[in-house]
């Protein structure tokens, strides 16, 4: 199901999760930008201006340790929206957010949002409920990356990227990949030639292509459909969309 804001079609799942009248409040204040790799959204400790609901995309999660090295903890895609928590008590992000697959993003004003929020409950219910939601995404990340094999992490995180893309073929190196999965990048290489040799990937000059999602989805971890499962029990509580499929500006 798709909204139409400005000639731009709304995928995000958590704006589809609204009522009308919060669709109606929410729209007129946010405009649509387009998300470049590698773009910096919001860093550690710093206030939160704008909160981006992504469209079309991934935005990781990134905690930056004081010799420069990082690891994604978290990632936001076509599901959500970028720091949350500074909604909530203090206006800062708790995390770097940076776009790792290229793609859109609706933005409103971080003030903004709040005085909505204030006026209606729903959306003030259904934000915590989402923060809830990633904290548990957050804790079964940190295990995953603790205790799951390189090539099963490396699944998980295709199969997020293929679903926040909207395309089977998307812009990603290793370097890059090896950064947010906290590892080295010769593992990283090892782990894609596995997949690439099962057939479940296709990788060329800096794009991967999704050949065989049934194989990638047997190979990968628990914690891929266990972060699935907790993203439809949120979304099935709120209607998933049904109030916004009688919205005016519904296409």
């Amino acid at each position: 199901m798709a909204l139409s804001i400005r000639n731009h079609e709304i995928a995000n799942r958590f704006l589809l999760a609204l009522p009308q009248a919060v669709l109606s409040a929410l729209l007129p204040e946010m405009h649509p930008v387009e998300l470049n790799r590698g773009a910096v959204l919001g860093r550690s400790g710093e206030g939160v201006k704008q909160i981006w609901f992504v469209n079309r995309g991934l935005v990781s999660l990134v905690k930056t340790m004081k010799d420069g090295r990082t690891i994604e903890v978290g990632a936001t895609g076509s599901e959500g929206l970028t720091t949350p928590e500074a909604l909530f008590g203090d206006p800062t992000a708790a995390l770097d957010s940076i776009v790792q697959i290229p793609g859109s993003a609706f933005v409103i004003a971080r003030t903004t949002l709040e005085h909505i929020m204030a006026q209606y409950d729903a959306l003030a219910d259904l934000l915590q409920r989402y923060i809830h939601v990633m904290m548990e995404r957050l804790a079964q990340t940190a295990a995953c990356n603790r205790l799951h094999s390189l090539e099963e992490r490396c699944c998980r995180w295709l199969l997020i990227a293929h679903d926040s893309a909207h395309a089977d073929a998307f812009p990603l190196t290793h370097e890059f990949l090896a950064m947010m999965l906290g590892v080295q990048r010769p593992g990283v290489s090892v782990a894609m030639k596995i997949l690439q040799r099962a057939g479940y990937v296709e990788y060329s000059h800096g794009k991967v292509t999704i050949a065989d999602r049934g194989g990638l989805e047997a190979t990968a971890c628990e914690c891929y459909s266990t972060l699935q499962r907790q993203l439809d029990r949120l979304f099935h509580h709120a209607g998933d969309g049904k109030a916004a499929q009688e919205h005016p500006l519904y296409s």
